[in-house]
């Protein structure tokens, strides 16, 4: 395939192959040099460069097995003992998102990937009256402590879209916040943790989602250990905006950071070396087909 692109295509792309291939000189300097021959390898892909696989597939769950339709939103994390924790949606019925008895299930490996325990319900959804569902799991590690955090959506009448003002636990009119947490490197779990209140307090927030993947425990700076999870609210006009769910205790408490952004999404966060965060957006408007970053 030849391509036509201009600098900062380039970049990327040149990015990309360099994590296919190998090795990268510079990403916009001289070619990469990608194969053993030390050959000079451009845009042009071709089939017989003769690298082996760097990945091997491992079905983790197939829809209509286990109780669930479908499944969707994996989020994957290691625990501070190397095991490794996948969970995701299952999804009964239309396999839709908020409001459904959706609930989060996980698959946990000791070997690295090798083999896997059997699938279990982490928060389970509720399909009889009152109904109830998770959705969106997003993992966090406490590298202090060794605790790790799942966090997830909890609905019940409403979706993000029509949730209702307000942090009251019991409301079916609000799309909820909640967490499980495990301290035995996710081999059990408290359950169920809501914490609408802590992450909303006064800000004039209507729904609110713990954005599905995973959240970050900081490294450098004066707030080193502090425990951060990307979220998105949506404000009492209507604004999608990125926020920041915090807790300088090791999760015994949690508070929000500043509302950011316009047309905000789902979105993730990552510390440079230098101690500044990045953040990486979906948009809200599902014709607008890039990434908004911070």
């Amino acid at each position: 395939m030849n391509l036509t692109i201009d600098k900062r295509a380039a970049t990327g792309v040149i990015a990309t192959l360099a994590l296919t291939l190998g090795t990268l000189v510079s990403p916009l300097g001289d070619v990469a040099r990608a194969v053993p021959s030390g050959e000079i390898v451009g845009f042009d892909v071709r089939e017989d460069l003769g690298a082996g696989p760097f990945f091997t597939d491992e079905v983790l769950a197939t829809g209509g097995e286990n109780g669930f339709d479908c499944y969707r939103i994996p989020s994957l994390g290691v625990s501070k003992d190397g095991t490794v924790l996948a969970s995701w949606d299952g999804r009964p019925g239309t396999c839709g998102d908020a409001p459904q008895p959706n609930s989060i299930v996980l698959r946990r490996s000791t070997d690295n990937g090798v083999t896997w325990t059997p699938q279990e319900e982490l928060a389970a959804g509720g399909t009889e009256a009152p109904v109830h569902g998770y959705s969106d799991p997003s993992v966090l590690v406490d590298w202090y402590t060794g605790d790790v955090f799942n966090f997830h959506v909890k609905s019940y009448d409403v979706g993000i879209r029509e949730s209702a003002p307000g942090t009251d636990p019991d409301d079916r009119r609000v799309l909820h916040a909640a967490y499980a947490k495990s301290t035995d490197n996710g081999a059990t779990w408290e359950t169920d943790a809501v914490i609408t209140d802590q992450i909303t307090g006064d800000a004039p927030w209507r729904g609110r989602f713990a954005t599905s993947g995973n959240g970050i425990q900081l490294q450098y700076g004066e707030h080193a250990g502090r425990l951060v999870q990307p979220a998105m609210v949506v404000t009492d006009t209507g604004e999608f905006r990125a926020v920041t769910w915090l807790s300088d205790d090791h999760g015994e408490s949690w508070f929000p950071g500043r509302a950011f952004g316009t047309g905000m999404d789902e979105n993730k966060i990552v510390e440079l070396s230098d101690g500044t965060l990045m953040d990486n957006s979906r948009s809200s408007d599902r014709s607008v087909l890039m990434r908004k970053i911070s």
